[in-house]
């Protein structure tokens, strides 16, 4: 039991970041290969959502220089997040995967409900030229 909880803890927040790398690949693929208002949301929800810190560097019109700082700022943080996670996770006895992933679940939730708060306030902001 303790090597299993154990392994929640060290694996979980390595495991976390799988999701938020697919999503912001898919994202990334769709803004260079998509046209069209559809592609454009789905690439900038996609990246926004899995490098939250891309927000307060002003993406998607801020300085692109500081991207690169963003997004690893951004893995750190879900990093850390996860850690949280993981540690709610095995506060019960019997901890196992599906009670880590039912966390960051809640964490990925969390995030993108925030995510598409600021890419709504940007679009307004710019009069709805986000894109």
């Amino acid at each position: 039991m303790r090597w299993y909880r154990h392994r929640l803890l060290r694996r979980g927040p390595v495991w976390a970041l799988v999701p938020p790398l697919v999503i912001g690949l898919i994202g990334l693929i769709a803004l260079a290969v998509g046209s069209g208002p559809i592609a454009a949301v789905i690439g900038v929800m996609g990246t926004v959502w899995a490098a939250p810190g891309l927000l307060a560097v002003g993406a998607p019109i801020g300085d692109a220089a500081v991207y690169p700082f963003a997004v690893l700022g951004s893995a750190v943080g879900w990093a850390m997040l996860a850690a949280i996670a993981a540690r709610r996770a095995v506060r019960s006895p019997v901890a196992d995967w599906w009670d880590f992933w039912r966390e960051m679940t809640a964490v990925y939730i969390a995030v993108l409900a925030g995510a598409g708060v600021g890419v709504a306030i940007a679009a307004w902001r710019l009069g709805g030229n986000l894109l």
